[in-house]
C-alpha cells in the first residue's frame, strides 16, 4: 500500500482521482503496438504522435503506454465532425 493512500481506492496521493476522474492506475492502458492494429496505422506512426505530444503517453521503461480515455479524447479530436448521435436529441446519449 502507498502511504497516504486507501485500500479502497488503489491510489496515492498525487494521483488519486475523483467520481468525475477515476485514479489513473484503474484504468486500462495500451501498447503502441495494439493501438496501431486498433488504428489500422503503423506502429511508428503512433510514436510518432507521441513525441510529438499529440498523443499523451506514460513511458515504462523503453515502452509507452496511453490509457485508452487518452486514445479515445486523441481519436475525437481528429474527427471531421461531431458524432452523429449527437445530432438526434432522441437518442438518449449525450
Amino acid at each position: 500500500m502507498f502511504e497516504g493512500g486507501s485500500a479502497a481506492s488503489g491510489c496515492y496521493d498525487g494521483v488519486a482521482g475523483t467520481e468525475s476522474e477515476p485514479c489513473m492506475l484503474s484504468r486500462p492502458f495500451l501498447t503502441t503496438h495494439e493501438i496501431a492494429e486498433l488504428l489500422k496505422v503503423r506502429e511508428q506512426t503512433v510514436r510518432s504522435w507521441i513525441h510529438q505530444q499529440k498523443l499523451r503517453a506514460v513511458k515504462l521503461g523503453r515502452e509507452f503506454r496511453v490509457a485508452a480515455t487518452d486514445l479515445e479524447a486523441f481519436v475525437d479530436e481528429h474527427a471531421t465532425r461531431e458524432p452523429s448521435w449527437r445530432d438526434d436529441p432522441g437518442s438518449g446519449r449525450r
